[in-house]
C-alpha cells in the first residue's frame, strides 16, 4: 500500500452527487454505488459511525452486505493519516475494510482485515478482487495476483481479459453515468 506522507486534501472540493434516491458527497461515491450496484452487490452508504477511541470517529463510505466488508473511498492514493484512520477501524471493530482509490477499475484493491498478533488486534493488508463473478482459472490467477513464475507480467497488461463481462460491464456504467447534482 502506498501512502503519501504529510499530505493534505483540503485543496479538494467533493461534488454532491444525486442517483437513485442517494445523495453522496461526492461524484467518486456515486460512481462506486453505480459500480456496485451494475455488478450485483448490494451497498449501504455511510450506514454507521465508529467510535475508535484515541483514533477519534469515524464514518466509512459503503457497507457491502454480500461480502461483510466496508468500503471507504479516495480520489487517489491514500494519504498517511488516512491509512491511520482505517488501520484503527479494522484493529478495533475487527470488521475488514476494502480501500478504493481512484475510480472503479481493473484492478484488486488493497484492503484490511483484523489479525490477532498476540498482544493485540491489528491491521493486516490484504488484496482483494471485486469480481466475484469471474471464474478462478488457476493460470490466469497466477498471472494477476504477480505470481513470480509469471515475471513481466503486469495488471494492467492482462487485467481486462481477466475481468468477467458482468465486471467490465460494471466499470464501464460507472465511467458512463451523468449524475444530477
Amino acid at each position: 500500500m502506498k501512502t503519501i506522507p504529510g499530505a493534505s486534501r483540503a485543496d479538494i472540493q467533493p461534488l454532491e452527487t444525486r442517483w437513485k434516491g442517494f445523495r453522496f458527497r461526492s461524484r467518486l461515491e456515486g460512481r462506486f454505488a453505480v459500480f456496485f450496484s451494475t455488478l450485483g452487490l448490494r451497498f449501504e452508504y455511510e450506514p454507521e459511525g465508529f467510535d475508535l477511541g484515541s483514533a477519534g470517529r469515524y464514518l466509512p463510505d459503503f457497507y457491502l452486505p454480500d461480502v461483510r466488508w466496508f468500503a471507504e473511498v479516495k480520489p487517489s492514493t491514500f494519504l498517511t493519516a488516512e491509512e491511520d484512520k482505517v488501520a484503527a477501524f479494522v484493529a478495533v471493530t475487527r470488521k475488514n475494510l476494502l480501500m478504493l482509490d481512484g475510480p472503479p477499475g481493473y484492478h484488486p484493491y488493497p484492503g484490511l482485515v483484523p489479525a490477532d498478533t498476540g498482544s493485540g488486534i491489528v491491521a493486516e493488508p490484504h488484496q482483494w478482487s471485486l469480481d466475484i463473478h469471474r471464474h478462478r482459472d488457476a493460470y490466469l490467477e497466477r498471472r494477476l495476483w504477480g505470481d513470480p513464475d509469471m515475471a513481466g507480467a503486469t495488471t494492467e497488461d492482462l487485467a481486462i481479459p481477466l475481468f468477467s463481462i458482468k465486471y467490465q460491464a460494471a466499470v464501464n456504467a460507472s465511467r458512463a453515468e451523468r449524475f444530477g447534482t
